[in-house]
This record gives C-alpha cells, sequence and structure tokens, in this order.
C-alpha cells in the first residue's frame, strides 16, 4: 500500500527542489516566496541602513528589481517591483494604487466590470 507524503515531507521535497534549482543556476527563481521574504528582509535592512536606497528603488523599479538580483534572485525581465514611500500605506483609499493592464484580445467579448476591477491591486497586507 502505498503512503501518502505528510505535509512536511511535501515541504521538504519542495525545498530540496528549490535548493536544486539555485545550485544548478546560481539564483532562486522569482516564484520562490521563501527565497523572495529572505531577499525582502535583506533589502529593507540595507534601507534601513542607507536610506538613500530606498529613494532609489522608489524612483526607479529596474533598480528595485535589480537589489533582488543582487541578493540572489532571478527577477525576470517582464517583472516589476515596485516600492511605495514610507507612510503610503497609512493613507488608506488615498495611497498609491497599483493596476494592472487588461490583456487585449479583439476575438473576445469586453471585460465585464468585476473582471477589470480584479485588476485593480491594493495590496496592503502581509503576503508571509
Amino acid at each position: 500500500m502505498k503512503r501518502r507524503k505528510t505535509s512536511h515531507q511535501k515541504r521538504t521535497a519542495q525545498k530540496n527542489e528549490r535548493v536544486k534549482k539555485i545550485k544548478a543556476t546560481g539564483k532562486a527563481e522569482w516564484g520562490d516566496n521563501e527565497a523572495k521574504h529572505r531577499a525582502f528582509l535583506e533589502i529593507m535592512r540595507d534601507i534601513i541602513a542607507d536610506p538613500s536606497l530606498g529613494r532609489k528603488y522608489v524612483k526607479s523599479d529596474a533598480e528595485a528589481a535589480e537589489a533582488f538580483r543582487k541578493k540572489g534572485l532571478h527577477v525576470p525581465s517582464d517583472i516589476k517591483v515596485v516600492f511605495l514611500p514610507a507612510g503610503d500605506s497609512d493613507k488608506g483609499f488615498a495611497g498609491s494604487t497599483v493596476i494592472e493592464l487588461p490583456r487585449v484580445d479583439p476575438n473576445s467579448p469586453p471585460p465585464t466590470d468585476d473582471e477589470l476591477t480584479e485588476l485593480y491591486l491594493i495590496q496592503y497586507h502581509i503576503n508571509w
């Protein structure tokens, strides 16, 4: 009888796969949320030590993505990394907004209001 893997065994297998990919490429994949979280924490500590880095990342999405690359992540060229100014989340609904562009397909019916609303991204919550 075949036994099911426990959640611990699954996490261990996933971690082993991530480690193999990192060893093969030298960089963690952007979709590796654990590696992204570690890099994020390192970058935030770097910003605390040198606030000019934060100002640079707010001004340039390319510099923000490069910060993650320097921390060992493979950031694909079609990915945007966006830093917002300190205190922006305190503004609530009056703060910054992130909007994903809709896919334009002339062979499909126009999207509904609900489908368009899904592209209005407000992420003032913790992802980890």
